[in-house]
């Protein structure tokens, strides 16, 4: 990744954020179904951090790519990435929401034993697709970023995604 690219930056820091937790998650609930049942005190820091990711900042990450970042590739030529990463961001949103009413049941201890079950294979499921996504989006997507926007623009759509 070239670091002097603040597009670059700000997704990079946003997708390891938020592959770090999922990947918390996946050591968590790789242990069996506890953390969903009676959630201890590890299990509820990561819910409660997982919470605004999976509230709005997953989609709202995936609105800048989309709507700033994906129409420039595709005049660019990189409609097949973009497509891609289309197809897997409405694979991941709905699971994102399914997946925070899930933690949200369990921190309230309201989960009966067959959600806790499905609960558990979502939370798996989806920590291994969005961390898949995420290593795709940071090979893929600074080289065609580079090609697709200049460098003043580069810093004014950063600034725009970043204050907003």
């Amino acid at each position: 990744m070239d670091e002097t690219r603040q597009i670059d930056r700000a997704l990079h820091d946003e997708h390891m954020h938020v592959a770090g937790l999922l990947r918390r998650l996946s050591d968590l609930l790789g242990r069996g179904d506890g953390a969903l049942v009676a959630p201890d005190e590890t299990a509820l820091r990561l819910f409660a951090e997982l919470r605004p990711v999976l509230d709005g900042a997953l989609e709202r990450h995936f609105r800048f790519e989309e709507d700033i970042l994906f129409p420039r590739l595709d005049a660019d030529g990189a409609d097949d990435l973009t497509g891609l990463l289309r197809e897997e961001h409405d694979v991941l949103l709905p699971q994102a929401a399914r997946l925070r009413d899930v933690l949200a049941a369990a921190m309230a201890g309201g989960l009966d034993p067959q959600q806790v079950v499905s609960g558990r294979r979502l939370g798996l499921e989806f920590a291994s697709l969005q961390i898949d996504h995420i290593e795709r989006e940071e090979m893929a997507l600074p080289p065609a970023l580079e090609s697709a926007i200049e460098d003043d623009e580069d810093r004014r759509i950063a600034m725009d995604y970043m204050a907003g």
